[in-house]
């Protein structure tokens, strides 16, 4: 029997027995010494499927693993050999699963038309439309001693090579605990930290644009036995896209942020269909006043404009806050996040912006949003029946709209108010092919408005 088939077979008959019967078979030492190898089959279709969530998934594996390597009899396969897998992206391991490595990337494809109302048109520009390769990305990362983890991504993006995530780190499995030194996302904000491969609409909304992005520094994360709960807190340097930082020696050269963030998991129903999320990120970003600090935003397009922009603030200080919230119930997805932003500025009185944000959505097919527990995220989506039309499938169909709001005014700092309403579709052919449908109405005071319309063609593994 295919793997394919192992996976229709388990969709027919039940998650639910079909993990219980796993759990049999790895508690079953005899049954797992007849062979192991279905045992991992098994539960590959299951995890592909996405009748098991990600965190499920490495549990089980990690019992496979356990029981193949304390009750199996010696097999003639060579432990230090090497095999070859695909689940969404191209995998090598070791037979004796000491090392692990992952390939992949992304590709997306953007067009946009943009409609701008008079008053815009007088300052910005007339109506247009564009088209660019938003993403284009490669990645390798890897587990090396079952300890060792590190991931290189590298990103044609603007017209010139940057990099993306770049780290390295060691895992405590018995603290569960993992420190990560390297170029990688600060823990702030659920959106902000979630793969623009696995996000609703083409762009982040509009309040992420107060979150920090990718810094160089290092991170402790904390993710505890009951599953329910992360710890995040990370030191990080503000550097370039090639994650380099220079100081010369002076407090002014100082540029370095300190940011931490907790989740919590009230509810988590089975397989993650139900869930409730919250959260909750603080950072504290010490800056030099001779890099201002400066916001602006486009109308979550990234063909579009800025429409709003403090300009540069000379500023000693920044403090951001933010809080999340979601909430799964089956294909139903409600989604929120509000971050402020609190700015020392140097010879002038400190300064507030904020924004908030709320998002629904619903899987026309029955799919769920799958949600990451171990690292607090929403996940990859599989569709149910790929895109197969001559076997009557037609992929996974979602509707989504979200409402964004951004006040970057405050005191003598006239950088203008943004409100964002964004219709989307997305349709999901496979669990790594997409095509994302946008429309934003987009609003700006003191007057003017935009109206886009645009389309993401997207490949990830």
């Amino acid at each position: 029997m295919s793997s394919r088939q192992k996976g229709v077979v388990a969709r027919g008959i039940g998650w639910g027995r079909i993990a219980s019967a796993v759990g049999l078979l790895l508690l079953a030492g005899t049954a797992a010494a007849e062979d192991p190898s279905l045992i991992g089959e098994l539960i590959d279709s299951l995890c592909e499927s996405g009748d098991l969530t990600p965190d499920r998934c490495r549990e089980l594996r990690a019992r496979a693993a356990a029981e193949a390597e304390a009750g199996a009899e010696p097999s003639a396969e060579d432990p230090t050999g090497w095999r070859t897998t695909w689940r969404n992206n191209f995998r090598v391991e070791r037979n004796d699963g000491l090392h692990q490595l992952r390939f992949g990337g992304r590709i997306q494809l953007d067009w946009a038309a943009l409609a701008l109302s008079p008053s815009l048109e007088d300052t910005i520009g007339g109506d247009g439309y564009g088209i660019e390769f938003r993403r284009a990305r490669m990645f390798t990362d890897g587990l090396l001693y079952r300890r060792l983890f590190f991931k290189f991504q590298f990103g044609f993006e603007d017209a010139e090579l940057s990099f993306q995530d770049v780290y390295m780190g060691l895992l405590f499995p018995s603290i569960r605990t993992s420190v990560l030194v390297g170029h990688a996302y600060e823990p702030f904000s659920l959106e902000q930290l979630e793969s623009s491969k696995y996000t609703t609409f083409m762009e982040r909304a509009l309040p992420t644009i107060l979150a920090p992005s990718r810094n160089t520094g290092i991170r402790i994360r904390h993710f505890p036995a009951n599953e329910r709960t992360t710890f995040d807190a990370g030191f990080y340097l503000n550097t370039d896209n090639s994650g380099e930082f220079l100081s010369d020696g002076s407090r002014d050269s100082e540029n370095f942020d300190l940011t931490a963030r907790v989740t919590g998991l009230p509810l988590y129903g089975p397989a993650g269909r139900r869930i409730v999320h919250v959260g909750l990120a603080y950072a504290h970003q010490f800056r030099n006043p001779r890099s201002p600090v400066r916001y602006a935003q486009r109308p979550e397009s990234h063909l579009a404009p800025q429409l709003v922009d403090t300009l540069l603030l000379p500023a000693d200080n920044v403090d951001l806050l933010g809080v999340e919230f979601a909430w799964v119930h089956e294909s139903f997805l409600l989604q929120s996040e509000a971050m402020a932003s609190w700015v020392d500025r140097v010879d002038a009185p400190r300064t507030a912006f904020w924004g908030a944000t709320a998002e629904i959505s619903y899987f026309l097919t029955g799919e769920h949003r799958i949600y990451d527990r171990e690292f607090a995220v929403f996940d990859r989506v599989s569709p149910t029946h790929d895109f197969n039309p001559g076997a009557g499938g037609w992929g996974a169909w979602q509707v989504a709209a979200r409402y964004s709001y951004l006040d970057l005014s405050d005191r003598d700092v006239r950088g203008g108010r943004l409100h964002d309403m964004t219709l989307g579709i997305n349709w999901y052919l496979y669990a790594n092919a997409r095509i994302v449908t946008n429309y934003v109405y987009a609003k700006r005071k003191p007057s003017g408005h935009a109206n886009l319309f645009q389309m993401r063609f997207e490949i990830n593994f």
